[in-house]
């Protein structure tokens, strides 16, 4: 199958047909590769098990790893928890939109598969426009795993795409050749802050949030 492709500069406005088109393609559990605010990530609506698991393969990533989410808004994210508490208020009130991955206990409406079980989900609401617009049209949540194989550097530059996961993709989005630190991921099930992963934002950082 060859993709889709379109390319936009990263201010430009997406036409209605355009955004129909993707509209469409999401709502058959079509894969995206897309711009974010950090890197390109890939990822599909998070809706339907088999949708998820073609995820999976096209990236090759083990089943027992969690796949992050995009969400259109802070609504939609915590829609898709099933708690929230004052540290992630505090957290999202100061990065969000942003690099910032905020995990809390997964709602029972998300296909287990997607947090792999563990009960956990990480999402983030993404400053880039198109990622957020993606969210929006797959009706809140878009997964957003980052655009490569497991296990292998994140790809920067679209034109690199490897054959092999092109082949799983129904649509490329090119903004360009973007180089940027993956989303700062912390957990904050347990009413604090636990850093899974540091990236685009410091540890010092959250800290001062947390001190503001």
């Amino acid at each position: 199958m060859t993709p889709l492709y379109w390319r936009f500069s990263k201010d430009v406005t997406i036409p209605e047909e355009v955004k129909n088109v993707w509209r469409g393609i999401l709502q058959k559990g079509g894969i995206f590769f897309y711009p974010t605010e950090t890197i390109y990530g890939m990822g599909t609506a998070p809706y339907q098990e088999e949708w998820i698991k073609n995820l999976y393969v096209a990236k090759g990533r083990p089943e027992n790893k969690p796949l992050p989410l995009i969400a259109a808004s802070l609504d939609a994210a915590k829609n898709a928890w099933a708690e929230w508490n004052t540290v992630a208020e505090r957290l999202a009130t100061k990065f969000w939109p942003g690099p910032l991955t905020i995990v809390l206990r997964a709602s029972s409406k998300l296909p287990e598969i997607l947090h792999a079980k563990t009960g956990k989900i990480g999402i983030r609401v993404s400053s880039n426009p198109v990622a957020e617009l993606l969210a929006n049209l797959a009706g809140g949540l878009i997964i957003a795993t980052s655009a490569n194989a497991s296990g292998e550097a994140p790809i920067t530059d679209p034109s690199m795409i490897p054959l092999r996961i092109k082949n799983f993709l129904a649509v490329i989005i090119d903004n360009g050749i973007i180089f940027g630190l993956p989303s700062t991921v912390v957990d904050c099930s347990n009413g604090e802050i636990k850093i899974l992963r540091e990236g685009a934002i410091s540890k010092n950082s959250l800290m001062q949030a947390m001190e503001e």
